[in-house]
């Protein structure tokens, strides 16, 4: 019998749960945050990892990057709801102080294979990376080439964004960040309506 894809995502998560290369990030009050959303999205929406809020509530993209997100979306036209939100690494990296932090190289490298995995099983139609740890997670090559690359399709399937945090940190950058979210519809759309 064929395992469905929801099944196979969480035989996936526990995998990753189980994972020693992870056992450094599991301390008291971390909690693994799986993606969410629907399977064989024309969108899956890549993310850095978790923060405070989506730890606490172990779903992705909540909290200012969650509302920065959301507004994006809908100025583009596109459906929260009708995309697969996960993150590179799935913990909230932390310093032994309990300060969030950026996921290292090496989480990176341990992550990739799930996410290469979830990418597979997700099936998504186009495969948004938001943010330079996602771009370094799956396509590494690009990471110095971010502006070259932002908001194009690369190999028929990646499309390199701005994190929506950016507009809290540096709100000069809306319109890039809203232009490059545009063209995102339109490589998983169509023209924009």
């Amino acid at each position: 019998m064929n395992k469905t894809q929801i099944e196979r995502l969480q035989d996936l998560n526990l995998e990753y749960m189980e994972d020693a290369h992870f056992n450094h990030m599991r301390k008291p009050g971390i909690r693994f945050v799986p993606g969410t959303g629907p399977v064989n999205p024309r969108i899956m929406i890549i993310g850095e990892a978790p923060g405070r809020l989506e730890n606490a509530r172990q779903i992705p993209f909540l909290g200012r990057a969650g509302i920065n997100l959301a507004n994006i979306l809908d100025d583009v036209n596109i459906d929260m709801h009708d995309i697969y939100l996960t993150n590179s690494v799935k913990y909230l990296p932390t310093e032994t102080s309990g300060k969030p932090r950026t996921p290292t190289i090496e989480e990176m490298k341990s992550s990739r294979p799930y996410l290469l995995r979830e990418i597979e099983i997700v099936n998504p139609g186009i495969v948004a990376l938001a943010g330079r740890i996602p771009l370094l997670t799956i396509v590494p090559e690009l990471a110095k080439k971010f502006h070259e690359w932002h908001g194009k399709l690369y190999n028929n399937r990646y499309v390199p964004l701005y994190h929506p945090a950016v507009v809290t940190h540096n709100p000069s950058k809306k319109g890039e960040v809203r232009s490059g979210y545009a063209s995102l519809r339109r490589h998983a759309y169509g023209e924009m309506p």
